[in-house]
């Protein structure tokens, strides 16, 4: 049985975190006016298979953190209002994206379907899909983020329901980076930066953590946190997360 890594040694990825599942229930965010929701669910839209499931629900405690920032958020910018676009989602459904993804590479780089395409078109096409999406691996040891209830996709609206202007949307990989515009020659950079900023404060005030590559996806209690506030000395090196695939 391996160990977890000691005081000396720090983990190099997420799946190297160790996953000690406390089970605490996978609950609806509530519809109760503090978040706007991103309607039709755009991955259901697209066929999906979410079976039962709601994509528009997480852990309890990341409903706690959920509401904290809308409350904090609006106490500081009356009116503003977190946007829900994404947060449980099955292995069965990652897989899916990711296979949609692969396949809309295929049809505009090569002009045919992703079975179609020869082994190296899908190699590039699966690298871009991994770009964005992690890979739909049903390992109990490295779930994919969202199939855990630990993570959210979220943006912000303003009081007239208006979102924030981030400079891409959300999926969009070309400037998913959160520092896309910092120090970017595009006139709108420093508007696009600081929204980008302003999300990201009040999500990782609430107890999330951004992920490193992508300005949209905050999570909580699941691998990428931990290995995150490891990374920023902010837990111990031995640290677990608590939660792991649900299903």
């Amino acid at each position: 049985m391996e160990s977890s890594p000691s005081a000396f040694e720090f983990p190099k990825s997420r799946h190297e975190i160790r996953i000690v599942e406390c089970g605490e229930p996978l609950v609806p965010i509530s519809r109760d006016g503090r978040f706007v929701f991103s309607e039709p669910h755009p991955y259901s839209a697209l066929g999906a298979p979410y079976g039962s499931a709601d994509p528009y629900s997480v852990r309890l405690s990341v409903l706690a953190g959920l509401q904290k920032a809308a409350g904090l958020l609006d106490e500081f910018h009356p009116g503003y209002r977190l946007k829900i676009y994404d947060a449980f989602r099955p292995v069965a459904v990652q897989s899916y994206m990711v296979d949609h993804v692969a396949d809309e590479y295929c049809r505009k780089v090569s002009g045919i379907l992703l079975f179609e395409a020869e082994d190296e078109i899908r190699e590039r096409a699966y690298a871009h899909a991994h770009g964005i999406w992690a890979p739909a691996i049903d390992d109990p040891s490295a779930p994919p983020p969202h199939s855990t209830g630990g993570a959210v996709d979220v943006t912000i609206v303003d009081a007239f329901g208006r979102e924030l202007d981030m400079g891409s949307s959300i999926d969009d990989p070309e400037n998913a980076h959160p520092d896309s515009f910092f120090e970017s020659d595009h006139p709108h950079a420093d508007k696009f930066h600081e929204n980008r900023q302003t999300l990201r404060a009040f999500m990782e005030s609430s107890g999330f953590t951004r992920l490193p590559h992508e300005w949209w996806h905050f999570s909580l209690g699941d691998q990428h946190a931990v290995f995150e506030k490891i990374r920023r000395g902010f837990l111990p090196p031995d640290s677990v997360a608590r939660y792991g695939k649900i299903g």
